[in-house]
């Protein structure tokens, strides 16, 4: 499980590094909670960034990040696989997404360090459904986001270094196939984070 987790990380970060090495490009990333349908509680959630400024008002870019909640079982129940649970069992769920991202922004006045955003993405994610046994269920599917938002420019003496808040939603259609079925984890739901963004070197001025 932790070398799926690995290998998924770093081809997620080799995108956004290779996506990154362009002009004109703002990185970032954002720290926050989500609440996904399945283990229908408040998660971790996390989100890694690189947009290309076209102009000021519209941006492109890619997006990975990670998600993780542990559901605590408070009575009998069977997970994938035909495993029984008991009350005091957990269930681990890790979530790693790679999408591309469309941004609009909407810009209040050259004076005004408050620039509302809305954005969205499609792509594809892994969900590691790690229940109480020696086997875990890979998940995996297409994946779209809707986010909106504002960033706050914290100005020259910070090197165009933002500060972001944005909320939205994540839909998922992920499923795993097995003994000829197809499982489906649902994984939909809620998601906010607060972060920062900043220009790299020869980027944009936006």
């Amino acid at each position: 499980m932790k070398k799926i987790i690995i290998f998924f990380s770093s081809l997620a970060i080799l995108f956004t590094v290779s996506f990154a090495s362009a002009q004109g490009v703002d990185v970032g990333m954002g720290l926050g909670i989500s609440y996904p349908d399945e283990p229908d509680q408040v998660a971790f959630d996390s989100s890694f960034f690189a947009d290309y400024n076209v102009n000021q008002y519209f941006s492109i870019g890619l997006e990975t990040g990670f998600g993780w909640v542990k559901k605590d079982i408070d009575g009998p129940e069977t997970s994938f696989g035909g495993l029984a649970l008991q009350s005091g069992d957990s269930i681990n769920y890790y979530t790693i997404p790679l999408l591309a991202v469309i941004t609009i922004n909407i810009p209040l006045g050259e004076e005004v360090p408050v620039v509302p955003f809305l954005s969205g993405g499609v792509g594809y994610s892994w969900t590691i459904y790690d229940p109480p046994s020696s086997i875990d269920w890979t998940f995996s599917g297409l994946t779209w986001q809707v986010m909106g938002g504002a960033s706050y420019n914290l100005g020259e003496n910070a090197n165009g270094m933002k500060v972001f808040l944005e909320v939205g939603y994540r839909g998922t259609d992920i499923k795993k196939e097995f003994s000829g079925h197809d499982y489906e984890l649902e994984m939909s739901g809620v998601i906010a984070h607060i972060g920062v963004a900043f220009p790299l070197s020869g980027g944009s001025d936006y």
